[in-house]
């Protein structure tokens, strides 16, 4: 069950993310990371190196610091990540336990819908946003990471109704109508994907250079 209290000031009800989906991919990412880990430790001592060790290397270190990177930040956001729900406004508390509140004024538009990034994933990651009356995105909630009856609640108390798109939205009709809602990057996922992939496999070959010299 989710964790649920109220705050000391009693007006907000303080809701945890699902323990069942958290678990499901700290078990994933753990995994990862475990046999990122065990490939590293083996390849390691081993007194001669080969082209062929230099890579297996490659793939454990990737694969360590990838899942240790995803582990170890899916824990601290199940441990400290809630949701607020109040009477007439709502919260969010973040990873870093960092409190965001908005009244009823403060929300204009709450939708569910899966974005297209085009050739990246034809089906998207389906979300539930709110925004605000500048079109800005407040926040971006994962609703298989939460209770549906917590979302239920979560959505009632901002007072608008949820508007749920059964089709995938293109990331660009979805800037068009909310502007200030996605940046660049969101636009360019597949590029800021590449980016990060090979900005870990460079520090990798990096630590494998300076650790043969």
């Amino acid at each position: 069950m989710p964790e649920q209290a109220w705050d000391a000031a009693g007006e907000f009800r303080v809701v945890a993310p699902s323990t069942k989906s958290t678990r499901t991919f700290l078990a994933v990412f753990g995994a990862m990371t475990a046999v990122g880990g065990l490939i590293t430790l083996s390849i390691f001592p081993r007194g001669t190196w080969t082209l062929a060790a230099s890579r297996v290397l490659g793939y454990g270190l990737v694969m360590l610091i990838m899942g240790g990177i995803f582990f170890l930040s899916l824990l601290l956001w199940s441990a400290n990540s809630r949701l607020l729900i109040g009477r007439g406004a709502v919260g969010y508390r973040s990873m870093f336990r960092r409190s965001h509140f908005w009244s009823r004024t403060e929300v204009s538009h709450v939708v569910e819908m899966a974005i297209d990034y085009g050739r990246m994933t034809q089906t998207g990651q389906r979300a539930i946003y709110m925004f605000g009356p500048d079109g800005k995105r407040l926040l971006a909630l994962t609703p298989r990471m939460w209770n549906a009856i917590d979302l239920r609640d979560f959505i009632e108390a901002t007072g608008v109704p949820l508007d749920r798109r059964e089709a995938p939205v293109h990331i660009k009709a979805a800037r068009r109508e909310f502007p200030k809602g996605f940046t660049w990057g969101s636009q360019h996922m597949l590029t800021m994907g590449c980016l990060l992939t090979l900005a870990v496999i460079g520090a990798v070959i990096a630590a494998v250079v300076l650790f043969l010299r």
